[in-house]
């Protein structure tokens, strides 16, 4: 009987996911280019930073978004090493393997329709861009596997930072999720200190049910983490 109702339940939530998004393989948004300079010194945002979950139901513009993301994972320069060139990015990663996959759930972006987008940072053409997974409002979706918290059902933008591991195990071994783990972490406070510099809340969630997270972002990447993002007022 147990299992009977498992089933029942699996199959409720899949035929919502399929029932209200459409899967768009190829639509790529090239996002505006991130500001590098800002105003606001280091101090006053580590200073001011604060969880915030009382979103109002404003929209975010793409230029924030788009400096939401860079902050996360943003190409900043670029080495040449006798093995490879590597495209440094906005944290540090482990042996420069970068395991993260970034992923925002978009419900209110202007000139952004609602959906789910895996980050682009690059390089080549699609550097800094977002490829879409998954057209439609995905609030019922992404609540259900976040175990319905106020704050991912009123966020503009929730971004689900998420780790292919065997990239760095191929060189660290078990010591690979560790070391992946402290990058997504990297990845959340660069969220959080940006979200503050554009006058944005921003929360971080880490329950989740596992396995329908990951099958919602329909990627390998294993979701260790979510920073819900908003207007204030």
């Amino acid at each position: 009987m147990r299992n009977r109702i498992k089933v029942l339940v699996i199959f409720a939530f899949l035929f919502s996911l399929f029932n209200h998004t459409t899967a768009q393989p190829n639509k790529m948004i090239q996002l505006p280019a991130p500001d590098q300079e800002s105003s606001n010194s280091l101090e006053k945002l580590i200073s001011q930073r604060r969880s915030f979950r009382d979103f109002s139901a404003g929209s975010l513009s793409l230029s924030e978004i788009s400096q939401v993301l860079w902050a996360a994972q943003g190409i900043t320069s670029k080495v040449v090493i006798p093995e490879r060139e590597i495209m440094l990015r906005s944290i540090p990663s482990a042996g420069a393997l970068y395991p993260l996959e970034v992923f925002a759930v978009v419900k209110r972006v202007d000139d952004l329709d609602p959906g789910i987008y895996r980050y682009v940072p690059g390089p080549g053409i699609r550097e800094h861009s977002l490829a879409q997974i998954l057209s439609g409002d995905m609030n019922e979706n992404l609540a259900d596997a976040t175990l319905g918290q106020d704050c991912i059902k009123n966020c503009a933008v929730a971004i689900i930072i998420s780790s292919v591991d065997n990239r760095v195990a191929v060189k660290y071994g078990e010591r690979a999720h560790m070391y992946c783990l402290i990058e997504t972490g990297h990845a959340g406070q660069n969220i959080c200190l940006q979200s503050n510099s554009l006058g944005l809340g921003a929360v971080t969630v880490g329950a989740f049910n596992d396995k329908r997270l990951k099958r919602l972002i329909g990627h390998e990447a294993e979701p260790y983490y979510i920073v819900c993002i908003g207007k204030k007022d």
